[in-house]
C-alpha cells in the first residue's frame, strides 16, 4: 500500500458505534482505583512502619539484674505463679469490682461510709497499694 491506494475500509466499519458510556466509566474508575492503591502502597513504604504504643514497664529501674531476670522469666512464661494472698479491708466494706491487669489486680472496694477505695495487688511481690477516691473539696 502506498498513499495513492484508495481506502480499504468497509462501509460497516465507518458506521460502527463507540463503546457505551458505562463501560468507559468502569474503565476510567478502575484505572483511578489502581493508581490510588499504588500511591497508597508507595506512601506506606516511604512512611515506614507504624509507631507502636509502648506500655510502661512493670519492673522498677532500681531492681538488680537477678530480680529482673527472674521477673522477666516468669512474665515471659505466661501468667504469674499461683499464690494465695490475704487482703484486709475495713469492717462493712463491700467488693464492687475486680480487674486483673498483667501482674496486678485492681480491687474496687466501697467502704461503709460510702467512700471508694482501690486496692492494687501485685501478684508477683504481694505488695498492696491503696488509692482513696474522695469527692472534690474533701
Amino acid at each position: 500500500m502506498n498513499g495513492t491506494d484508495p481506502k480499504v475500509t468497509s462501509v460497516d466499519e465507518e458506521t460502527m458505534e463507540s463503546a457505551p458510556f458505562f463501560l468507559k466509566a468502569i474503565v476510567v474508575g478502575l484505572g483511578i482505583a489502581i493508581i490510588a492503591m499504588l500511591g497508597l502502597i508507595l506512601y506506606k513504604i516511604v512512611a515506614g512502619p507504624a509507631e507502636e504504643e509502648t506500655t510502661p514497664s512493670a519492673i522498677s529501674t532500681t531492681a538488680d539484674t537477678e530480680q529482673l531476670e527472674s521477673l522477666t522469666g516468669r512474665l515471659w512464661m505466661g501468667s504469674p505463679e499461683a499464690q494465695d494472698f490475704d487482703i484486709a479491708v475495713p469492717e462493712g466494706a463491700t467488693l464492687v469490682s475486680t480487674v486483673p491487669a498483667g501482674a496486678e489486680v485492681f480491687l474496687h472496694v466501697r467502704l461503709a461510709d460510702g467512700t471508694d477505695q482501690v486496692l492494687i495487688l501485685n501478684r508477683m511481690t504481694g505488695d498492696i497499694s491503696r488509692l482513696w477516691v474522695k469527692p472534690e473539696g474533701n
